[in-house]
């Protein structure tokens, strides 16, 4: 996993020439989980929502930046009054360009999605897959950028914490979309 995100930071700064316009990003968030969806192929599909916090560190010039993404979250499933907490991280690797009337727009590929149950008798187990978001900024403050994002993410394996035997891929797979509203405070250094 790691590996994979040095590769892509590596490439990343080796593909876009350095020049006098040239830095590095780096971009906290906080944001919250407005609308969200879980669909494990039954008939019931919870609703998800929560926090979520993280950040964005890359490079860029003339308005566009490559880098990272990390973003971890405390998430609740509701589904027929029963509600479930979950943990969420998520890494990727994201392209972003930022307008000149104060407007960006980023797509971010997530190659480790993961949520882990908080609570109940499968506390511990592990759903992990791969998905993409796509965002868009309003940066008109001083500092900071109001920012709307879609999120769909496929999970394909499970690391069960109750029964190993059901460890492996999950069929059908579970997919999961998702509006987040955030802030962030983007850092051109």
């Amino acid at each position: 996993m790691f590996k994979r995100l040095s590769l892509v930071l590596t490439l990343s700064l080796f593909v876009v020439s350095f020049s006098a316009n040239a830095g590095l990003l780096v971009e906290p968030t906080l944001g919250y989980m407005i609308s969200g969806e879980y669909d494990s192929g039954g008939t019931t599909k919870p609703d998800i929502g929560g926090m979520m916090y993280g950040a964005r560190a890359g490079y860029g010039m003339m308005g566009f930046h490559v880098g990272a993404e990390y973003t971890m979250a405390s998430l609740t499933y509701e589904a027929n009054s029963t509600e479930t907490d979950y943990k969420g991280s998520y890494m990727g690797a994201f392209v972003s360009y930022e307008f000149p009337v104060m407007l960006r727009a980023w797509a971010t590929y997530y190659f480790s999605a993961k949520h882990e149950l908080d609570e109940t008798v499968a506390a511990g187990s592990v759903y992990a897959g791969s998905g993409m978001g796509f965002g868009v900024g309003f940066t008109g403050l001083p500092f900071i950028s109001i920012n709307l994002e879609y999120r769909t993410l496929t999970f394909d394996e499970l690391e069960d914490a109750v029964s190993p035997l059901s460890n492996g891929t999950l069929n059908p797979e579970h997919d999961a979309t998702a509006f987040i509203l955030s802030v962030s405070a983007p850092f051109d250094l």
